[in-house]
């Protein structure tokens, strides 16, 4: 009897808007940590290497505040007015081009004898000569 394998699907992709967030703004946020000599306590050293001799005594986070307001406005203001100006604007001009093709399609179809789209469509069929004579 042969074993069947489910079908693996992708992971799903985190969507949320705290790990966009943090991804924009990782590059201007650094972590330092601190070690220290086992055997002194008040000398702090930087280390970017793990060094076994050392034991951690703490973090030092350096954050750009500028650049960091300047990805919230513009993510989060800067980039929704622009998405709304372009669709108001979009809806502007489709709104009323909209109508005017609505209007002339249903004017073309009422404006035959029988029908309207059954002549229309038998119309059609004749110019591409596949009617029955």
């Amino acid at each position: 009897m042969a074993s069947r394998r489910r079908a693996s699907l992708p992971p799903i992709p985190d969507m949320r808007f705290e790990s966009a967030f943090l991804a924009k703004i990782n590059p201007y946020v650094t972590v330092t940590r601190l070690r220290r000599q086992p055997s002194e306590d008040s000398d702090l050293v930087y280390v970017d290497a793990a060094d076994e001799k050392l034991v951690p005594a703490g973090e030092l986070i350096q954050i750009q505040w500028g650049n960091v307001i300047w990805a919230t406005f513009r993510d989060q203001v800067l980039m929704m007015w622009l998405q709304g100006a372009v669709w108001s604007s979009i809806q502007a001009f489709a709104a009323p081009m909209y109508t005017r093709v609505t209007r002339r399609v249903q004017s073309t179809l009422k404006a035959e004898r029988e029908g309207g789209a059954s002549a229309w469509l038998r119309g059609w069929v004749q110019q591409l000569g596949l009617a029955r004579h």
